[in-house]
């Protein structure tokens, strides 16, 4: 599960859905608008689920069969109304705030295995239960676990902070360092 701030798409109406741009990418390239984030999100998913680092991975330009990983992932956004591509963190918390038993909710009944913050970690960590949860602070990706789940504290997808590989390989690494800890 990746849980994000809010959907880039000020100029789109309310009936915007995330969920129809996803199964529109399955099977082919990324459009060039969605790929500073969505690259990041393909790459480390699929990373994930076939424990392939990001060099050694299929570019989806050649092998666009890979976009189909992204039906295999839950999304979240925090903010459940459009926003832009600057979020403020202050207005992106009150939307939190307002929903949080909601957005919390969504988390929980999904019970995901893998759940990757992008930059909202800092804001949900109040609600999470993770009291009993070991920490590891592992190429600057602070992960939090236990036998049945791994929560990751990154970056949003779209951080230029590293280059593109360092971000999903660290991603990717900490997940399969969690699944070899639980055999």
């Amino acid at each position: 599960m990746w849980v994000l701030k809010e959907v880039n798409s000020s100029g789109d109406s309310e009936e915007w859905n995330m969920i129809d741009t996803l199964r529109s990418c399955s099977g082919k390239s990324i459009d060039h608008q969605w790929r500073k984030t969505f690259d990041n999100i393909l790459y480390t998913t699929n990373g994930i689920l076939t424990q392939t680092l990001w060099e050694d991975q299929q570019d989806q330009d050649k092998h666009p069969e890979v976009t189909n990983q992204l039906s295999k992932i839950s999304y979240c956004n925090v903010k459940k109304v459009l926003g832009a591509s600057q979020t403020n963190m202050s207005t992106l918390e009150r939307y939190y705030n307002a929903s949080e038993k909601h957005v919390l909710r969504q988390i929980n009944e999904l019970e995901p295995q893998v759940i990757i913050f992008g930059g909202t970690y800092d804001i949900l960590e109040p609600g999470l239960n993770i009291m009993h949860y070991k920490s590891v602070m592992e190429n600057d990706l602070p992960w939090y676990y236990s036998q049945d789940q791994i929560i990751l504290n990154a970056r949003h997808p779209q951080s230029t902070s590293g280059t593109r590989q360092k971000y999903c390989d660290n991603i990717i690494k900490a997940v399969i360092n969690w699944k070899n800890m639980n055999g």
